[in-house]
């Protein structure tokens, strides 16, 4: 199986290894482990569950708005998923990007691949990984700029992550959607609080004050959309007693 890691310096590496696991049970070896900091125990696994010899890309939970890898997938193989692709490499054919009109800058940071990835999808066009490309990314330029001392994210990682969850669904998804992301905001805006680790609340005025603002604006948004698209009472409602 090929598959792409990136490294501290931004560069990429392909790789290829013989699958060492059974994600999903079928008796059928489908993903490679991982072990990390070289303790001897599995720190996370690539999965190439659809045999085409390459690791599997990203999904979007369209149950409570996260976004997980193949593994997870593999795990719960009757969760309702979308699949999208990360721009930190990105090519695009000229015919889907004007077919979408390319980005949304609603979106400023982050989920705007998310966002990208589904209308191109919606629109027929297909979604591909292409693991024998090999291409270096300064990743991190803007999930820096927290606290350093407990590598915690920036503020901007915080507050666009948080609200652009909800805006993606108020744009692509429907009301059941939105309200029931709305609903486990609270939860999403912790787990991605915590991406930044747990040693960061020790020195909690720095990190807490963006993931506010961002689950305030997530709910506005939200709240925005349902009154828009409620049903309105007919004309002849409006003038009765």
């Amino acid at each position: 199986m090929d598959f792409c890691l990136g490294a501290e310096d931004g560069s990429a590496t392909i790789y290829t290894a013989d699958p060492t696991l059974d994600l999903d049970d079928d008796g059928l070896l489908d993903a490679v482990g991982l072990d990390f900091d070289g303790d001897g125990r599995l720190d996370d696994a690539l999965a190439d569950l659809d045999g085409d010899g390459l690791a599997d890309h990203a999904v979007l939970d369209l149950d409570d708005g996260a976004t997980h890898g193949a593994v997870w997938a593999a795990k719960n193989p009757d969760a309702r998923v979308r699949r999208w692709l990360t721009a930190a490499v990105l090519m695009v054919n000229e015919s889907a990007w004007e077919e979408t009109g390319g980005f949304d800058e609603d979106y400023f940071l982050y989920w705007e691949d998310v966002d990208f990835a589904l209308r191109v999808d919606d629109a027929g066009g297909a979604l591909r990984l292409v693991e024998t490309a090999t291409a270096v990314h300064d990743e991190g330029g803007t999930q820096g700029g927290g606290d350093p001392s407990v590598r915690a994210k920036s503020s901007a990682y915080y507050y666009h992550n948080v609200r652009n969850r909800m805006l993606i669904a108020a744009k692509l998804f429907d009301d059941e959607t939105v309200r029931r992301w709305n609903g486990r905001s609270l939860t999403a805006a912790r787990e991605i609080l915590l991406r930044g680790g747990r040693r960061q609340l020790l020195k909690p005025w720095r990190a807490l004050p963006p993931v506010w603002r961002g689950l305030r604006d997530s709910r506005r948004v939200a709240r925005v959309h349902l009154r828009r698209t409620e049903p309105r009472p007919a004309d002849e409602d409006l003038l009765s007693p």
